[in-house]
């Protein structure tokens, strides 16, 4: 999608979907983690020449299909927040900006999984570390 300007009220609107989507995402997120390792280990049974019975290279086929398909949800859910117009700035920290204008200029608004509601705003360059009140 291209760049979408939004109020504060329309990016507002917003915070329950991406509370929820941030969750799904970051929960997904730990167990492709756990997953990786175990399919790491395993890879090494079923690239070792092992039996395709081998119980151990039955589990890795498994594992590895549960790893693409989860890494294919994450890619989803992300894009679902991408065609919304927002922007993802750190999954895990749970940073969402959106475009907005302020006295004239463009500048984006800041939000942090857990928060309520927007507060903040920063400049395009300005980053998280940049906020400031939005009152």
């Amino acid at each position: 999608m291209r760049n979408k300007l939004f109020t504060v009220e329309e990016a507002n609107a917003f915070l329950h979907f991406l509370e929820e989507s941030l969750n799904i995402i970051q929960a997904k997120t730990r167990r492709v983690r756990t997953l990786d390792e175990r399919v790491s280990v395993l890879s090494l049974v079923s690239e070792s020449g092992a039996s395709p019975e081998n119980p151990d290279v039955l589990e890795y086929e498994e594992k590895k299909e549960e790893l693409n398909r989860l890494v294919g949800e994450i890619d989803q859910e992300i894009k679902a927040i991408l065609d919304r117009g927002c922007l993802i700035k750190d999954l895990k920290q749970g940073l969402i900006d959106f475009y907005w204008v302020r006295e004239g200029e463009v500048v984006l608004l800041c939000w942090k999984k857990g928060e309520k509601e927007i507060g903040f705003w920063h400049t395009l360059e300005g980053g998280f570390a940049g906020r400031k009140a939005l009152k």
